[in-house]
């Protein structure tokens, strides 16, 4: 038996849980060591109350499997911007919010082990959870991911009033069938998995940008319109940027601040976000292109004026120059269809405001490079 984990958002009946473990042990021959459940708040309260309550189905679950150590729970509740943890996803702030969890839970399983990971749909008549699980493997599956879907016969043994855990069930093994009829008994109920085929994405997105979800959403929606991104280049002796075949030409001062957002796109772990009242990162970037062009910094406008009494007034020295750049961007890329992905992007965040490169690091160089310190790797 080969080991996985497993990855899944119960929709009003955690029940399937067990009875996914015990399909994929019994049927794929995959034993499920993690278990990783992404809960609304209600799924919560069940799960402590059915799964893991009296009746002990986990435990039953391992004896009848011979394995104790078997799935191990993992739980990650949603909670909203407010504190308040999530219980309908009705409204776009709270699905996203929901998605987002979702999507570190799977990233997470997969940094942790190269065992393949089974993204279950267990969401029952939440079909939003469906929908989140299914874009999860789409954008994140490796080749050795699975999505899976969980049937049972008769139908009427995925009911929540029914309880049910799965087939080999010794205590609390009859159920009411949902419908006032007799009693369904474990050893009638039949369990399959079905492979669910979905394209697999994430190479056409690239690694940088699957770090939320929100950003490979933009990603694969920019990869849909436009197909794969083209080259930039960022020519700092010529002071040039090649996308593609377009050509666009910069001053100085712009091409300093362009290596900047460029040389945070590249660093690894981070989503390229540069605030724009940075100091520490800007001097080094300032440093190099200064010596490419054998100029002094006086040569530069104020705005690259780093002295200690600069820092209170940096934000507004350094707007034009990136209102400069963005316009020179623009204009000299007007018409091409990744032109969004080199224009620098601006938002708020955490009370800081901040641009960045949205182009995937992998399709992004600075000529010559910057070089990391010896002590980075």
């Amino acid at each position: 038996m080969n080991d996985c984990v497993v990855l899944a958002a119960p929709g009003g009946n955690p029940a399937p849980v067990a009875a996914l473990v015990w399909a994929l042990a019994r049927q794929r021959g995959l034993r499920a060591t993690r278990v990783s459940l992404v809960l609304y708040d209600s799924a919560q309260r069940y799960l402590g109350q059915e799964l893991l309550g009296s009746a002990e189905p986990l435990t039953q679950l391992r004896e009848v499997l011979g394995d104790p150590e078997l799935a191990a729970l993992e739980l990650r509740t949603v909670t909203l911007a407010s504190g308040e943890p999530l219980e309908e996803d009705l409204d776009p702030a709270a699905c996203l919010a929901f998605a987002e969890v979702l999507w570190q839970a799977a990233r997470s399983l997969q940094a942790s082990t190269d065992l393949p990971v089974v993204f279950a749909l267990l969401g029952g008549r939440r079909r939003s959870l469906t929908v989140d699980m299914a874009l999860a493997f789409q954008l994140l599956a490796r080749p050795q991911d699975l999505l899976l879907d969980l049937r049972y016969r008769p139908k009427d043994a995925e009911r929540p009033t029914t309880r049910f855990f799965f087939p080999e069930q010794t205590t609390a093994a009859r159920v009411p069938s949902g419908r006032g009829g007799p009693c369904l008994e474990a050893h009638q109920v039949e369990l399959g998995l079905v492979d669910v085929p979905a394209p697999r994405l994430r190479r056409l997105l690239g690694d940088e940008s699957l770090a939320s979800f929100t950003g490979a959403i933009q990603a694969g929606e920019q990869a849909a319109l436009t197909g794969p991104a083209p080259r930039l280049e960022i020519h700092i002796l010529q002071r040039e940027v090649w996308l593609g075949q377009a050509r666009v030409r910069c001053s100085r001062d712009q091409i300093v601040w362009l290596v900047h957002l460029a040389s945070a796109r590249l660093a690894p772990g981070g989503e390229g976000w540069v605030p724009v009242d940075d100091t520490s990162g800007l001097a080094k970037i300032l440093d190099h292109c200064l010596d490419i062009w054998k100029c002094p910094p006086n040569e530069l406008s104020d705005g690259y004026d780093l002295g200690p009494h600069a820092d209170a007034e940096r934000p507004q020295r350094l707007r034009p120059i990136r209102s400069r750049l963005r316009a020179a961007l623009r204009r000299g890329l007007a018409g091409h269809p990744h032109r969004d992905l080199v224009v620098p992007e601006q938002r708020k965040l955490g009370g800081c405001s901040r641009e960045r490169l949205l182009i995937p690091a992998n399709h992004l160089h600075i000529v010559p490079p910057i070089q990391a310190p010896d002590n980075e790797p």
